[in-house]
């Protein structure tokens, strides 16, 4: 085992870096805490050096665009059909691309790459990490997404052959989904009885997952106006949705935060190389983290390179965003954006997680507040912060700790939900006309995995928002109290 000691450790999780260890074996890290006594094979000795998490990047065509050897290397877009969700990034991706080294060089442990914007629809993305020879051991999560384009880049491409307007994009966009739709029905009414089964069609099996809400859009759109198209086709179709670019997003900013969707923000180190570019800044992520958008920073490479990622965070928060969240937009959110924040439902993963996440959250004792019996969202709004909610287990302690550091994630919500004027808390029904109780436990725990055994009390006044999705918000009166096994009160202020 290595044992990495007196690190300045930044987390992602906690806003305030601190000194401490990090024990490591068997490639993983085992435990962070202030100091580890553990038994270990190799020392490094850190002290005065910075440690931050594995930066993720969100969106780019690694290993897909022939980088040093032109044309026949290139296999971002199929650019004879502009409607090609069947096709796979894993089939063309190319782990010899001399940028995956160079990606791990510089600290980026894992980055979504996948089709490009030429076609409406591309195919879906894949989430890989950046050392080895053969794609199928490098894969963290497969498909994590189906990519598709709106804007300059499909109607440029097809212009004299498919489309010449972004109208006509859209319409085989829907065309498509559609299709897929009614070929869905079909095949679920056929049942078990072959000789029903529509004849078959590789496009539409591919779209089932996107139309199931199993596979997220993954949306190319820099322009206000792509952007809206994008959001509406998703509703239309109840499909899960990520925002990919968002160039003018400092534009729409307060329809944004309405949305409360993923957004990847860049390439913004570039040229303007067309008019969809034009409003380009490097504030738009610091200007959307700030509102309450969940925001990543995204390479796009080969547009700008992947190994500068952390460069553009930098370029970020020189343009004002907070490091905190500069930070967490090349790591956490990242990793959210595309689906890797976890990865495995095996137990000891999951606790392991849970105990990491604990580690990680430096004075959390100092944070519990053990005799009331109510967590006010009115209180925590006059300190300033939202509250996020960490689960996490000690040696000694089952501890629920309230984080005041955080006041852009969500309380109650293990899907990323926000919290909106330090009040409002996007909620899963789970098919419920009302909130469960246990359910809105369960979300509390699973973002930090999964611990079980916590009983949640609770008061709230609940308004519905959609129907689709059966998501609603905690308004206005809204209280809570949390017991462990044990039957102790845990809360806190």
């Amino acid at each position: 085992m290595i044992c990495i000691k007196n690190g300045t450790i930044h987390t992602a999780v906690d806003p305030q870096p601190f000194t401490g260890d990090i024990l490591i074996g068997g490639g993983k890290i085992l435990k962070i805490a202030s100091h580890i006594d553990d038994d270990y094979e190799q020392l490094i000795e850190a002290a005065g050096l910075n440690i931050y998490p594995g930066f993720v990047e969100a969106h780019c065509h690694t290993g897909l665009d022939g980088y040093g050897n032109g044309v026949p290397g290139q296999d971002t877009n199929e650019w004879n059909d502009p409607v090609v969700p069947q096709l796979r990034a894993i089939d063309g991706i190319n782990p010899m691309d001399p940028c995956f080294e160079m990606a791990a060089k510089a600290g980026i442990t894992c980055f979504a790459t996948g089709p490009g914007s030429s076609d409406a629809i591309g195919g879906t993305f894949a989430a890989v990490k950046p050392m080895g020879k053969r794609i199928d051991n490098m894969i963290l999560k497969y498909p994590i997404a189906m990519k598709c384009a709106f804007g300059e880049n499909p109607k440029r491409r097809y212009m004299t052959s498919r489309m010449s307007t972004r109208m006509t994009n859209a319409a085989l966009i829907r065309e498509a989904l559609q299709k897929a739709a009614l070929y869905m029905v079909k095949k679920e009414a056929a049942g078990d009885d072959v000789s029903k089964l529509p004849a078959f069609d590789q496009k539409s099996e591919s779209l089932i997952p996107v139309l199931k809400g199993e596979l997220p859009l993954k949306a190319h759109a820099h322009q206000a106006n792509d952007i809206f198209t994008a959001i509406r086709i998703a509703k239309e179709f109840h499909a899960k949705l990520t925002l990919e670019h968002v160039t003018e997003g400092h534009l729409i900013v307060d329809e944004l935060v309405k949305e409360n969707l993923p957004l990847a923000v860049g390439p913004t180190f570039s040229h303007a190389t067309k008019v969809e570019l034009l409003n380009k800044s490097w504030t738009t992520p610091g200007i959307l983290a700030k509102a309450g958008c969940h925001v990543s920073i995204i390479s796009d490479a080969p547009v700008t390179p992947l190994h500068d990622l952390p460069l553009y965070a930098g370029m970020a928060m020189k343009a004002g965003m907070d490091p905190y969240d500069a930070l967490r937009a090349i790591t956490i959110n990242a990793a959210e954006h595309i689906g890797v924040d976890l990865v495995a439902d095996d137990r000891d993963l999951v606790d392991r997680q849970a105990e990491l996440f604990h580690s990680l959250c430096i004075s959390a004792r100092e944070r519990l507040v053990g005799a009331a019996d109510e967590v006010h969202a009115e209180r925590l709004a006059e300190r300033a912060d939202a509250v996020r909610v960490v689960v996490g287990k000690d040696d000694d302690m089952n501890a629920i700790v309230l984080q005041t550091a955080d006041k852009r994630r969500d309380l109650l919500s293990g899907q990323g939900g926000l919290v909106r004027d330090h009040r409002a808390v996007k909620v899963d029904q789970h098919g419920a006309d009302a909130v469960a109780l246990q359910d809105l436990g369960r979300d509390v725990v699973y973002r930090v995995e999964n611990v079980i055994g916590y009983e949640f009390a609770h008061s709230y006044t609940l308004s519905e928002r959609t129907e689709k999705n059966r998501s609603g918000f905690l308004q206005e009166s809204f209280g809570l109290s949390i017991k462990s096994p044990d039957g102790n009160a845990l809360t806190g202020s």
